[in-house]
């Protein structure tokens, strides 16, 4: 396992729950883990350019389930709990 968040995950709890990435940041970091903050970026930028073309497809890699996001939560937080 890495102690790395991919900036994917990060930038759709922002973009699907409004969770602040400030605040995510902060929860990583007390777990001694960091986000990928470059891909982050590259994710927000390519959902914004995605919602301007309005044509976005089921089979981009930027949709992601509810499930895919929390299991990816669970992951990281039972991983610290057990390293």
């Amino acid at each position: 396992m890495s102690n790395i968040v991919t900036g994917d995950v990060a930038w759709r709890l922002y973009d699907t729950y409004g969770f602040p990435v400030d605040l995510t940041v902060l929860m990583v970091e007390e777990r001694n883990m960091s986000i990928d903050m470059d891909a982050y970026e590259e994710a927000k930028k390519m959902a914004q350019v995605c919602a301007l073309k309005c044509h976005c497809t089921v089979n981009s890699h930027l949709v992601f389930t509810v499930h895919y996001v929390c299991n990816k939560i669970h992951l990281f937080l039972l991983w610290n709990s057990i390293a």
